[in-house]
């Protein structure tokens, strides 16, 4: 029995002594409202910041010829199809031109026999301008009379006329005959440049018509950009302004190499970027792009996350000094991917970018831990 009574007396003891260590320790626990509240933070720094502005573009040869012909006649040969690479004057199809060498050969029969005769009125031509001289010198001689010296005189005249006539029917021939050969050199279609035949409209047998296109050609040495921007944007679009471009896993730098003069009749205006020989884009697909409005470089930014609005509509962000928290007013200049370039806070200052208990538990003395 004493014995029993002993065990619980040492264990009420015992109970005793644990109470009073974690009364001990709960005094030296802080109230929850003194513990520093756990926020991200990151420096404010100098960098490059942008404003930029995103439109989608589609890849497009840098050249596209639209072969046509000059004639009405049918097409004769066809050397090429929808991709084949050409070389830069190779004849992509013959249009039938029997009927224009058989004009040339009948005009060029005509010039022979023009020519012909032609030699034989400046021959004769030739002997009356003698005779002309000749009879000049005898009359101040006295050997003939004035009327015989005019009459080889009218002689010379005609003969003359005789032969510049035909000379100009001769030279009218030529002109007709070089007419029907450009003529002729239009029977042959060749490519303007080395490229890729991506289009044909027509085949053996067809009648291809002035005007018509009958084949497309791609110079695809060279690739650009083309994307349409609204009537509004235009007024911050200029040439020579940035483009990035991310294709793969690859981001380029580019520039705006063209802006067309006009609005379609969607009033949209079409802008051409030119891409550098690559084998990582293909015409016809598309591409994101981002038009760099404003660069401004080495300047003070802080992460866009960080800035908060004051009940006054200002701008702030809330600064770590020692531990604690201070709300500092900021003017914002340019805020875009994902930075904000400001002016009120130095290179080096830390800012709050994001607390786990929310911006309305933060005010100016808060102590805070941080956490990068």
């Amino acid at each position: 029995m004493k014995k029993k009574i002993l065990i619980i007396i040492i264990v009420i003891i015992a109970m005793l002594a644990l109470v009073a260590k974690r009364k001990i320790q709960q005094k030296k626990v802080k109230p929850y409202g003194e513990l520093p509240v756990p926020v991200h933070v990151a420096e404010a720094s100098k960098r490059q910041v942008e404003r930029t502005h995103d439109y989608l573009a589609e890849v497009e040869a840098w050249q596209n010829a639209k072969i046509s012909s000059r004639l009405a006649a049918r097409v004769l040969l066809l050397y090429h199809i929808e991709g084949d690479f050409v070389k830069e004057g190779e004849i992509l199809l013959q249009l039938d031109d029997k009927d224009i060498k058989e004009e040339i050969k009948g005009v060029e029969k005509e010039i022979n026999g023009v020519k012909v005769t032609v030699d034989g009125l400046k021959t004769n031509f030739q002997y009356w301008a003698k005779e002309n001289k000749r009879y000049k010198e005898l009359v101040s001689g006295g050997a003939i009379s004035q009327a015989s010296a005019d009459d080889v005189y009218n002689k010379s005249v005609t003969a003359y006329s005789l032969y510049n006539a035909k000379t100009d029917e001769l030279e009218s021939l030529n002109h007709t005959r070089d007419g029907l050969m450009s003529k002729l050199s239009y029977t042959k279609l060749v490519s303007p440049y080395d490229g890729l035949v991506t289009r044909r409209n027509v085949y053996p047998g067809d009648l291809a018509s002035p005007g018509e296109v009958l084949m497309i050609v791609q110079e695809q040495s060279k690739l650009k950009l083309v994307f349409d921007i609204p009537q509004e944007d235009l007024h911050f679009i200029k040439l020579g302004l940035p483009v990035y471009v991310r294709n793969c896993d690859c981001r380029l730098e580019l520039k705006i190499t063209h802006i067309y003069p006009s609005f379609d009749k969607s009033k949209m205006v079409r802008v051409e970027v030119a891409i550098p020989p690559t084998n990582n884009f293909r015409i016809g697909e598309f591409v994101p792009v981002s038009v760099v409005l404003i660069r401004h470089e080495n300047v003070i930014a802080v992460p866009s996350e960080s800035l908060i609005e004051t009940p006054e509509g200002k701008t702030a962000v809330f600064i770590i000094k020692n531990g604690k928290l201070e709300i500092r007013t900021v003017e914002k200049i340019i805020k875009s991917n994902g930075y904000a370039e400001v002016k009120g806070v130095k290179a080096g200052e830390k800012v709050v970018t994001s607390t786990f208990l929310g911006w309305a538990t933060l005010s100016s003395g808060l102590r805070v831990e941080e956490i990068k």
